[in-house]
């Protein structure tokens, strides 16, 4: 599930100085291997000729050194960069179409912040023509998901009927079990619409009221001074801190699938001295909330949470493929399991975050996601009525608008109205977007965790409806250095702290400040001053 956001991204660019050893480029050629060394803040460039209209693809493993992989075109263009949340293991895949003929240049690039040194083996796999119908493109976006990796599955959804799925890789690396269209995968925080849609149902009948106090319904829950409402929950300004993060900066290991109780959820609201925002007065991404959601849910309908989603939601819209794993010790039948890279190039297990069910939790298909985007549109469970509810931005004490509504982001994209969520639970990653003026959407699910489910759906829409969107922005040019601002470092201080990466729990960024010059520290690499 998506894990704690920094305050709306810091306003903070790392700017710093890489020195790259003067060499001849080598020219790449498909099927051979190059290998060699990287440190911190080294590059090392390939020559890749190609024709225009081409489609070159490849691999760069990461052996214990963490770099990006930048695609520029002979007029010196950026045409495409790429970087996984695998860290300094795993593979780096990286694709490219070609606009015009001439030498492209690869540039693997170490991260200034990398920690020591490390080898690369980058390896050329594809140079075909570009694909031409919507279903060969998708099958050149997923080249590098091999037949034996963790799978991925997506799915194209309009006027409520599925126009193209298809699967890959493996749900269960152990057994060579396939991923299938009918595996179960957890959708981490995309599950949190449906717990929004679950709080709108019974406020629809009349068992609840958005402005109730969160106390009335779990009394146990201290008075912080304010009332924390409902509405507060489901738009991420209550003010309750993040359950998740406090345990990890406690050491627990979410990515060893260390147990968590639901119980501690209270637990913990209950030792937070003072709420960190008055109540709707500013967004900070929250599963506290919606892991209270649930249990709201469970005592106002009077069934434990999957029980009730299973009676009124799931099963109505005939979502029969889909459940909420109440644990992570809960048998989920036909399930795909999660997996990350280890060191050695191959797989290790990665279990679900557990006390998630509310925030996350939900086990699900695409086709039975496909009927949750057609009740949309019909209302066939609930009323048309919710979805605007659910897409209608909360509005802040001072009366500036989030970009989320109740369990949905809400924004622009390309010229379109997007309605999506994505989730990221330890190892399994989620993205479900939905284009109302369309009646169309996009549904990305892996058991990888390096899998980039939100960037895949992305240029997945841009495949499949093409026709309807604004041309995409220009990438900035390769090795382009922003300027340093001028500011007042002390009004960085209020982001001095640890951060939790959505994408890749356990991976703490820590700021922090020393006079006047602003340090930042992740997970493993030295610390390193940070420019505006």
């Amino acid at each position: 599930m998506s894990l704690l956001r920094p305050a709306a991204v810091l306003p903070l660019l790392v700017c710093l100085s890489a020195s790259a050893a003067a060499q001849q480029p080598e020219r790449l050629s498909t099927g051979r291997s190059y290998e060699g060394t990287l440190a911190a803040g080294q590059s090392r460039t390939f020559l890749l000729p190609l024709d225009s209209g081409r489609f070159a693809a490849g691999v760069a493993m990461q052996h214990g050194i963490d770099f990006d992989v930048t695609i520029v075109g002979p007029a010196g263009d950026t045409l495409g960069k790429f970087d996984s949340p695998n860290g300094t293991e795993g593979a780096e895949p990286f694709q490219v179409i070609s606009k015009t003929r001439g030498d492209h240049r690869v540039i693997l690039a170490a991260l200034p912040e990398a920690n020591g040194s490390g080898r690369y083996e980058l390896t050329l796999r594809l140079l075909p023509p570009v694909a031409t119908t919507p279903a060969g493109k998708v099958e050149q976006l997923l080249f590098a998901r091999g037949p034996r990796d963790p799978g991925a599955v997506i799915a194209v959804v309009r006027g409520g009927k599925i126009v193209y799925q298809k699967a890959w890789g493996l749900a269960n690396l152990a057994h060579q079990v396939p991923f299938t269209l009918g595996t179960r995968t957890n959708i981490g925080s995309t599950s949190k619409q449906f717990t929004a849609f679950a709080i709108l149902l019974l406020a629809s009948q009349g068992k609840l009221s958005l402005d109730d106090d969160v106390r009335k319904h779990i009394p146990e829950l201290p008075d912080l001074g304010a009332t924390v409402r409902i509405r507060h929950l489901l738009s991420h300004t209550s003010g309750y801190r993040e359950f998740l993060n406090a345990l990890l900066m406690g050491g627990l290991r979410l990515d060893q699938g260390e147990y968590i109780d639901r119980a501690e959820i209270i637990a913990i609201v209950q030792r937070q001295p003072a709420l960190q925002n008055q109540p709707g007065a500013e967004f900070n991404y929250n599963n506290t909330g919606f892991a209270l959601l649930a249990t709201i849910v469970e005592r106002v309908g009077g069934k434990p949470f999957p029980q009730w989603l299973e009676e009124n939601v799931f099963r109505p819209i005939g979502m029969t493929g889909t459940m909420v794993r109440a644990s992570n010790t809960a048998v989920v039948p036909g399930s795909a399991q999660g997996y990350a890279a280890d060191a050695a190039g191959g797989w290790r297990e990665v279990g679900d975050i557990g006390a998630s069910m509310g925030a996350g939790g939900i086990y699900t298909t695409v086709g039975d996601l496909a009927l949750w985007l057609r009740n949309f549109r019909t209302g066939q469970v609930g009323a048309p009525a919710f979805l605007a509810q659910m897409t209608t931005r909360f509005v802040l004490n001072g009366g500036d608008t989030t970009g989320y509504g109740m369990g949905l982001f809400v924004d622009r994209w390309r010229g379109l109205r997007r309605y999506q969520h994505g989730g990221a639970d330890a190892a399994h990653r989620s993205q479900l977007i939905y284009f109302p003026e369309l009646d169309a959407g996009v549904i990305v699910d892996s058991n990888d965790a390096a899998f980039n489910a939100g960037g895949i759906a992305d240029q997945v829409a841009a495949i499949f409806f093409a026709d309807k969107l604004t041309p995409a922005p220009a990438l900035a040019p390769a090795n382009a250095t922003p300027a340093a601002a001028p500011f007042d470092v002390a009004k960085f201080d209020a982001y001095a702290g640890r951060y939790e990466l959505t994408e890749a729990p356990g991976f703490v960024l820590t700021i922090s400040r020393a006079g006047p010059q602003l340090l930042g520290q992740a997970t493993g690499p030295p610390q390193i001053p940070l420019t505006a």
